[in-house]
Parts: structure tokens; sequence; C-alpha cells
């Protein structure tokens, strides 16, 4: 069996089967001085840690104004979005913000009610974003 995201590997006669799960990735880079934290894979309450880290990163670095591309993770849980959000309402306490790229399939529906009341949360792409930031109060 491989350690493919959500397969089912089975151990030994006892038929005992353990979930494994793939390990979200997040790479850090900049656009114009604006930190873009891209996420792959699954973002659920076992893989947040280094989503949280890199944006505790941004934050002692006093970037205050971050985007998060989601383009590549395919599924999320509600603590993904509840960490999404909790760094979001962060950052406007320190006056910047965060923004959301490249949100894609059941990830956007996630998001749908969120936008809905703060439509500059969602950009189709980080260029957007960054438009949207530098553009922006």
């Amino acid at each position: 069996m491989s350690n493919k995201l959500n397969a089912l590997q089975y151990l030994g006669n006892n038929n005992i089967f353990l979930r494994t799960r793939n390990i979200m990735q997040v790479a850090e880079r900049e656009i114009d001085s604006i930190p873009v934290i891209d996420l792959k894979g699954e973002v659920t309450l076992y893989d947040t840690a280094d989503f949280m880290e890199a944006m505790k990163k941004c934050i002692s670095n006093q970037k205050t104004k971050v985007i998060v591309n989601l383009s590549s993770v395919t599924f999320m849980d509600s603590t993904g979005v509840g960490t999404i959000i909790k760094y979001m309402m962060d950052l406007r306490k320190l006056n910047g913000g965060l923004k959301l790229s490249a949100v894609k399939g059941s990830v956007a529906n996630l998001f749908a009610q969120t936008a809905k009341k703060n439509p500059e949360l969602i950009y189709e792409t980080d260029e957007e974003a960054v438009q949207a930031f530098l553009n922006g109060p």
C-alpha cells in the first residue's frame, strides 16, 4: 500500500486498517514585498501547524498584509477555515489584512458565506490580490 491521500493501509492478519494522510505543504514567497503563502494538499486539524508558523513569521516580521494561495488545496475542514479566519481577524487588528487567491472547487464553497460578508477576501490570482492591497486603504 502507498501513502496516498486518504488511503487505507492494511496491517497484518488482525484486519487492522490505518488511515494515512497527506501532510499539507507550505511554501512562502513574496510579490511586491507582500508575503504569499502557498498551501498544497489537505488543510485539516492535523496539518495547520506549518501554516500557523508561516503566519506567525509574517506577523513577527511586521508583514501584516498576507496572501494565501489555495490553488493546490484539495480539501479543507472546519479547522482549516477557522485558522484562516483567525489570522484574517488578527491581521485586521494590526491594520493589515489577509486575502485568498485561486480558491477552487469545494474549498471555494466553504468560503462562499464569508466572501459575501467580506467581498475583498477572495481573488482569482495572486496578482489581483496584490493590486487590491496596493490600491486599497
